[in-house]
């Protein structure tokens, strides 16, 4: 099955970039705005974007697990176009930088576009948007 692989290093402690990966307000800023976010196994959240023709504009998620610190795993549903995958983050912090590696999998054959557009969006976000938060 498809699968989206990025990784980024930032020079800052895994705790900050912890931070900006599981508080709303901080994760809104960078990525998408967020709603709900907590660290509890079955909780709800949502990310929210403008609608198009190919989206409804919102993302579904649940925590499945976390570690604090080093992991976090949520599933990522939509309704148009209809998706189910699972978006996992890996923190690794070396010589005072952080090592963030994503993995979104769960792709259908027929989703590539949409796995291609998304991987798109997550590498613009996770090098520029997520870089220049965490140099302020």
């Amino acid at each position: 099955m498809p699968k989206i692989k990025l990784e980024a290093t930032y020079a800052a402690p895994k705790e900050k970039v912890w931070e900006h990966l599981v508080k709303d307000e901080l994760l809104s800023l960078w990525c998408m705005p967020c709603d709900g976010l907590e660290l509890k196994k079955g909780k709800r959240f949502t990310f929210s974007i403008p609608k198009n023709a190919f989206f409804d504009g919102t993302f579904y998620n649940e925590v499945k697990d976390f570690e604090e610190f080093e992991e976090l795993e949520y599933k990522c549903k939509a309704k148009k176009p209809k998706l189910s995958t699972t978006v996992e983050w890996k923190l690794k912090e070396k010589d005072g930088q952080t090592r963030l590696k994503l993995e979104h999998e769960g792709f259908k054959p027929h989703q590539i576009l949409t796995m291609l557009m998304l991987k798109a969006g997550w590498k613009k976000m996770m090098n520029s948007s997520l870089r220049e938060k965490l140099a302020q």
